[in-house]
């Protein structure tokens, strides 16, 4: 995840769009916490693989099994900075996702294109919008999400 974000931030035109926060937000995902980086450098002591897990198997008869506790918190503190670094990633997904109008419900749609969109099949054929008094359902959805996106641009 770190290199993908890495990746949107090296390139300008990539961050196009995000706000600040998110933007602040992205790069702290990169740098990572001091917790976060602690633990991508102990976890870099467990198994990860067919290499590491041969290494790490090799070691157990000369050293009578004392290296599975090296490899065992390892592999744990990888997760878990592997977690947590998942976690501030959902954080920037929702942050990202709370400035949708769909978000936001009847502040940024109408309860008509909220009803549209739901496929509710009483309102949608009520609702005359752009000339389609009646029609197939992914014709009324098409015209909620143009009337979704003109209120969107109004509002702006």
């Amino acid at each position: 995840m770190r290199q993908k974000i890495a990746g949107m931030l090296d390139v300008p035109s990539r961050s196009v769009g995000y706000s600040a926060p998110e933007v602040a937000k992205m790069e702290e995902i990169v740098r990572g916490t001091p917790a976060r980086n602690v633990l991508r450098k102990v976890g870099k002591l467990g198994v990860d693989g067919g290499l590491s897990l041969l290494l790490h198997a090799s070691a157990v008869a000369p050293t009578g099994g004392l290296s599975l506790p090296v490899a065992a918190g390892g592999t744990i503190a990888r997760k878990i900075g592997e977690a947590l670094t998942s976690r501030a990633g959902s954080d920037l997904s929702e942050m990202v996702r709370n400035r949708s109008p769909l978000s936001r419900g009847s502040q940024g749609v109408s309860a008509v294109t909220q009803a549209l969109l739901s496929g509710s099949p009483s309102t949608a054929s009520a609702i005359p919008y752009a000339g389609i008094a009646a029609g197939s359902p992914s014709q009324l959805k098409r015209a909620a999400i143009v009337q979704a996106l003109l209120a969107q641009q109004q509002q702006n």
